[in-house]
């Protein structure tokens, strides 16, 4: 996008001149960290909206309850359980 979003900085001891080679192997470790490090984030954001979504549906004054493609449900709250006959959180 033309925008910096990451900066991979290196430090030698001493001034001196990178060695072509040396500049092509921090490139590839650039290349390998960055996919990874915007999964790890995009997986954090994930977790951190499903954390929202199970509290409005946990908050929510009546029965709430999803099911997979299987019809098994996979999400309830306290209310659904109690009308499905479940065990607190045996969704």
């Amino acid at each position: 996008d033309g925008e910096l979003k990451y900066l991979l900085t290196v430090n030698a001891a001493a001034p001196r001149d990178w060695l072509a080679s040396e500049v092509e192997l921090l490139r590839e470790v650039a290349q390998r960290v960055v996919p990874r490090i915007e999964r790890a984030r995009a997986e954090e954001a994930l977790r951190a909206r499903n954390r929202l979504l199970q509290g409005i549906i946990d908050n929510c004054p009546a029965s709430v309850c999803v099911k997979d493609a299987h019809g098994r449900y996979i999400v309830s709250n306290r209310y659904a359980d109690r009308v499905l006959g479940v065990p607190p959180g045996g969704a």
